[in-house]
């Protein structure tokens, strides 16, 4: 029997009197009868049972994150796309753009950051190195994204700012 404290595979610690890693599912002593070459990548026989859920969770998580930071910056594109088409009267708009912006800012100033982290959390960020490349990265696109929707309703509405 492997006398291994931690699984080489996660580096989790190991529960006493198992044979598989709680973790990843990685078995503490080599298969006898496995038909992969050592090295090969792991078949869908001999990988663990929850990759494929990370994998659905994963993708969930990103999506959501991604759908709650965007919510404002696409109600003022599609708002902005409504006028321009002449489904929502412009007169109508007109009347309604200050509130709009007093109600929609502060969402999106709260919502923006909130889906970055959980899509962030759903990718597995770590640390604070890769938080910080993180926000590096998203905070300037998400704010670019949210000054042209801003500018495109402002375009449609007839009030720039």
């Amino acid at each position: 029997m492997n006398d291994e404290a931690f699984c080489p595979g996660c580096g989790s610690p190991r529960l006493v009197g198992t044979t598989a890693c709680a973790t990843c599912g990685r078995s503490f002593e080599p298969v006898a009868e496995s038909p992969e070459p050592a090295g090969a990548p792991a078949s869908e026989w001999t990988e663990p049972a929850n990759v494929r859920a990370m994998s659905v969770k994963f993708w969930r998580g990103l999506g959501i994150g991604a759908f709650i930071a965007l919510v404002v910056p696409t109600s003022y594109v599609v708002l902005a796309r409504l006028v321009e088409v002449g489904i929502v009267p412009s007169d109508q708009v007109h009347t309604l753009v200050h509130s709009l912006d007093k109600i929609l800012f502060p969402w999106g100033v709260l919502l923006g950051p909130i889906g970055v982290v959980v899509a962030g959390r759903s990718a597995g960020i770590r640390g604070v190195l890769g938080w910080l490349v993180l926000m590096i990265v998203v905070v300037p696109v998400l704010a670019s994204l949210w000054f042209m929707s801003v500018l495109t309703f402002g375009a449609a509405t007839g009030e720039p700012f």
